[in-house]
């Protein structure tokens, strides 16, 4: 795995991140949403970048999410596909829960399109649960979860 470093994103990460929305998601944020996330700073809401340890202004992956109370809400994450397979999901998501034990959290939740396979079993190997099946889901998106035990 090549060396990397998991960094808060910066405006200068914009078109980046979204020419790897655009490669990898099925139904990609708008410029405009991502934006506004990485201007919302910190509080209860976090924007990291995934970039390689020699070169911080390159950005190979994301991952954003808020947390209100005890509970995190995963809203994106994404990978450069050349990156995908090889560990670095699961390194931000491990990254995720790290920084949600220190404060406190206790619950991780995501939507997911049902129709995603990869995205649930790729979820499902960092310890998410689906709270239903696909199949017994009308509408496009699964909940998952993962709870974290108290310490």
């Amino acid at each position: 795995m090549a060396s990397v470093i998991i960094r808060k994103a910066t405006d200068s990460d914009t078109d980046f991140i979204k020419e790897i929305e655009d490669r990898v998601q099925p139904f990609p944020w708008s410029r405009h949403g991502f934006v506004q996330e990485i201007s919302k700073g910190s509080g209860n809401s976090w924007f990291w970048c995934l970039c390689p340890s020699d070169n911080l202004s390159i950005v190979h992956g994301y991952i954003c999410f808020r947390i209100v109370g005890k509970e995190c809400c995963l809203l994106n994450i994404a990978l450069k596909p050349e990156w995908q397979g090889q560990g670095f999901g699961t390194l931000l998501v491990e990254y995720l829960v790290r920084f949600m034990r220190r404060r406190r959290v206790r619950r991780l939740v995501l939507d997911v399109y049902r129709e995603n396979r990869g995205a649930i079993r790729f979820y499902e190997s960092v310890g998410l649960r689906l709270v239903a099946s696909p199949e017994k889901i009308r509408g496009k998106f699964c909940v998952m979860e993962m709870k974290l035990p108290r310490e």
